[in-house]
């Protein structure tokens, strides 16, 4: 690829941290100062100081500091909205949006060049769930139960949604348990971009292996596993029956951009 010396690195990021606002956590998400490229790599977007914005129930995305974000309609519950630096074309001047579209989001009049810098998730009553970030990496304050007490994992590969963002492939962070009363029974968790019909020889395959002991019949462990653009990853095991398995979401990875 050739690099026009007159325009920004490809995916250039720095900065640009997200977090629930201290005084407002359940409604405005606060964006440290920080300049990025464009997804276009058109222009570089820069905010100069900490911006609040808030998701809000009702009206119009406004401009500046502490003004609504949200593209267009209300804050919904159990929602992901992904969080985008926005640049005015008259000034050059950044903002933020908020949208729960990844690749087209409404973008206010006067404002053209855009980049996705992370995403954001509302709970059942319609509040941002809690986070902390720090570079790539988003942790949730709670983990989130994505599959509690799922008996007899199958033979055949099963996609299990995590509490991660939609629409892009991240490297999710997540706690597995395993159960099995048959001794030394095997489940793998492993992304759906490799072979997913695989369900022998764990040990050289692809793939995360929890195994159950003799004695022990059960494992646990804290694994990355890549997700699809559909939050999923993908669950298997060597014997149907008798078992229990359990994944929790912790946080995951997040290049936004950076190399695409």
């Amino acid at each position: 690829m050739l690099i026009n010396p007159q325009l920004p690195l490809p995916g250039y990021l720095y900065g640009l941290t997200l977090a629930n606002n201290a005084a407002s956590p359940n409604t405005v998400i606060d964006v440290s100062a920080g300049v990025a490229s464009d997804g276009a790599n058109a222009f570089l977007i820069q905010i100069p100081t900490v911006t609040s914005k808030t998701i809000q129930p009702s009206g119009a995305w406004s401009a500046g500091n502490g003004g609504n974000g949200l593209d267009t309609g209300s804050r919904a519950s159990n929602t992901w909205y992904h969080v985008f630096l926005i640049r005015a074309d008259s000034d050059g001047a950044g903002d933020i949006l908020f949208s729960t579209s990844f690749a087209s989001p409404t973008m206010p009049s006067g404002y053209t060049a855009r980049r996705r810098i992370g995403s954001v998730r509302t709970d059942a009553s319609a509040n941002i769930l809690g986070f902390s970030q720090i570079g790539d990496e988003f942790i949730w304050s709670n983990a989130a139960p994505d599959a509690i007490s799922v008996t007899n994992v199958s033979t055949t590969s099963v996609l299990y949604a995590l509490s991660v963002p939609p629409d892009v492939s991240v490297l999710a962070r997540l706690r597995a348990y395993y159960y099995n009363s048959q001794a030394t029974a095997q489940c793998v968790i492993r992304s759906p971009y490799e072979n997913s019909s695989q369900n022998t020889t764990f040990v050289s395959g692809s793939g995360h292996s929890l195994s159950s002991k003799p004695s022990v019949y059960d494992a646990s462990a804290e694994l990355l596993v890549r997700t699809n653009s559909a939050r999923q990853v993908a669950v298997i095991a060597d014997r149907s029956g008798n078992s229990d398995f359990d994944i929790r979401t912790v946080g995951w990875f997040d290049d936004r951009g950076r190399s695409s």
